[in-house]
């Protein structure tokens, strides 16, 4: 019994560090935003039981103080659930980051939709999803995808990702 349950921590370890390496990986992948310049930007984590993370940024063409509210959505497969969502902890954006899961999707298809909603209209908003899985459980797998979305304040901005 002692021995499942070392062997049970060593790939929780080997999974929290496959995760970070991901991350670290698809770094360069992401853009830098200008937003002391031009805007802010929403970067909440989201993390599901079946060992996808979720980075999910919002770019928005204005200060923080024209936000009024950033809604996230999740579509994950049947069975899959949500473990954490992790908000910006950013100065301006406290309360006003959203979140709600629905395990509603096809097998091996992942939905994240971004809506914000502004003070002013015609905000230029760019939504970019870096979605990770490790799988240590059934076989050692590393998997990262990014893809941005461009659209206004007011559009849901959706991304699709199969696997």
């Amino acid at each position: 019994m002692r021995h499942s349950t070392t062997t049970f921590a060593s790939r929780l370890r080997l999974l929290a560090c496959m995760m970070l390496a991901a991350f670290l990986a698809a770094g360069p992948l992401t853009p830098v935003a200008d937003a002391a310049l031009r805007g802010c930007r929403s970067d909440p984590v989201v993390i599901l039981s079946d060992g996808t993370i979720l980075d999910v940024q919002a770019e928005i063409g204005t200060n923080v103080s024209n936000v009024r509210e950033i809604h996230y959505v999740v579509h994950g497969p049947p069975g899959v659930s949500l473990v954490a969502a992790i908000s910006t902890p950013t100065i301006g954006f406290t309360g006003k980051e959203t979140f709600t899961y629905y395990a509603d999707s096809q097998p091996g298809v992942y939905v994240t939709e971004t809506l914000v909603h502004t003070s002013i209209n015609g905000v230029p908003v760019t939504s970019h999803t870096t979605f990770a899985n490790t799988t240590i459980f059934s076989g050692l797998s590393l998997w990262v995808e990014y893809a941005p979305v461009n659209g206004f304040n007011g559009e849901t901005l959706r991304h699709v990702l199969s696997r």
